[in-house]
């Protein structure tokens, strides 16, 4: 970035210098936060990173997981200049000028029906998340927390993300060890039910133990049942281990696995796409379930329910066309339904041993072995979703589309207005009022005095 864009830049995102001196950035800047003083911090490629790891963390605040229309934009424009664009344009005519000046014009075409409206409903779904001030306090909150920032530029970047496309994360927030992240480039995701029974705690901790003496880092959830089982054995065989969290890693979720999430911090990772503050729900679970997938060089759902959420990671990974494999179980036993439901759809292959892991590991190596997408990878989730279903109930699950998850995620325990669900959900008011008939009408949600709140 030449001077004088970058000055540029940083009059139209209201910066200075000092602003981007912040120590969250200059401590994560390119592989800086391991200790080593680079010159590069005080020269204008310094400023000219301090900008784009800025802009990174605003993106982060603004959208939500799996947004491909803000991929789109920044990977056209680049995310500082896409940053810049939102804050001084409120006219789709002129973004789509700037946006269809190039070879990604025909990629428009095809995943945006109506770019104009695209363009409208997402700037009404970002600028109300557009804030200066949030940004700086979300920068506080990643030094007192001595956080690592990565956005693409950085050394521990993995690049293994760039299979999502356009639904790539616009940063990743970490706690621990960037060399956890790095190990992910050979890893193996184990991933599985949140009750899981004696043999799935067996079945996890020997594959772990096989892939540790192969030297294969694991990546989970940091859930209850198999994720828990994964970490803790791979911190017992002192193997990488890194934890994709659903909402900001200054929540450790689920609250009584903080235990567990501190030792991952000290010895592995805990990472997030989503900014500190960000409560986890079930549409962001969904989303982060596309993370563990495309970090992993396999999925291994060990043990899991018919309709267990670990379902969605193997999804996401046959979409990203990776080797699924699935440990099969009891017949009489519904811990393994999902496992065998995975296996007579041909989307996953039979796994018995860290062995065959490894030859779902060797087999990605690009082309993969799977073209089942029957879910697509970023702006959906499965209607019956198992998540969903803990909360609802099978009757009502089955008619729950993403958007509706979204806003009864949004909603929660609470009374709404319409504006204010728009704002926790990150959607246009149209959007949320399509929604809110469809929960109505299922009788899950109910308004009076102009708020909203769950039947």
């Amino acid at each position: 970035m030449a001077r004088a864009l970058a000055q540029a830049l940083m009059r139209e995102l209201s910066l200075n210098e000092k602003m981007l001196r912040h120590s969250a950035l200059t401590r994560s800047l390119l592989g800086e936060a391991d200790g080593s003083n680079d010159a590069r911090g005080s020269n204008h490629a310094g400023i000219d990173s301090s900008i784009e790891l800025f802009a990174s963390v605003a993106w982060s605040a603004i959208t939500e997981p799996g947004d491909e229309f803000a991929g789109y934009v920044r990977r056209q424009i680049g995310v500082a200049k896409s940053l810049s664009l939102l804050i001084n344009c409120d006219d789709p005519r002129q973004w789509a000028f700037k946006l269809l000046d190039d070879d990604l014009a025909n990629v428009a075409d095809e995943r945006f029906v109506s770019f104009e409206q695209t363009i409208q409903e997402s700037l009404a779904r970002w600028r109300p998340r557009l804030s200066l001030a949030k940004v700086v306090a979300l920068l506080d909150v990643a030094e007192r927390l001595r956080l690592v920032l990565i956005n693409s530029r950085h050394s521990a970047w993995p690049s293994q993300l760039s299979r999502l496309e356009l639904a790539e994360p616009a940063m990743l927030w970490l706690r621990g060890s960037t060399a956890a992240l790095d190990a992910s480039a050979r890893s193996a995701a184990l991933v599985g039910s949140r009750t899981a029974s004696t043999y799935g705690f067996e079945a996890t901790t020997f594959l772990v133990q096989g892939l540790a003496d192969a030297g294969v880092a694991i990546i989970s959830g940091g859930a209850f049942g198999i994720d828990a089982i994964a970490h803790r054995a791979a911190l017992a065989v002192e193997t990488p281990t890194v934890a994709v969290m659903a909402g900001g890693v200054d929540r450790l979720y689920p609250r009584s696995n903080e235990i567990l999430l501190s030792a991952i911090i000290e010895h592995g990772a805990v990472v997030s796409e989503l900014a500190p503050g960000t409560a986890p729900t079930k549409w962001r679970f969904l989303q982060r379930n596309r993370i563990i997938a495309a970090l992993s060089s396999a999925t291994v759902v060990v043990e899991a329910g018919y309709r267990s959420g670990a379902i969605n990671t193997a999804n996401h990974a046959n979409a990203l066309n990776l080797s699924v494999g699935a440990v099969p179980g009891s017949i009489f036993s519904a811990t393994s339904a999902g496992c065998h439901r995975l296996l007579s759809d041909g989307k996953a292959q039979v796994v018995t041993s860290a062995a065959e892991v490894l030859d779902l590991i060797r087999s990605n190596s690009g082309d993969g072995t799977f073209d089942e997408t029957s879910e697509p990878l970023a702006n959906s989730s499965p209607k019956n979703s198992g998540f969903a279903t803990e909360l609802l109930g099978p009757a009502s699950v089955s008619a729950l589309l993403p958007l509706d998850i979204r806003v009864y995620d949004a909603i929660g325990f609470g009374r709404l207005t319409l504006d204010e669900i728009c704002l926790s959900a990150g959607l246009t008011s149209n959007e949320a009022m399509q929604a809110l008939g469809s929960l109505t009408l299922l009788g899950l949600v109910s308004s009076a005095d102009a708020r909203w709140a769950r039947a």
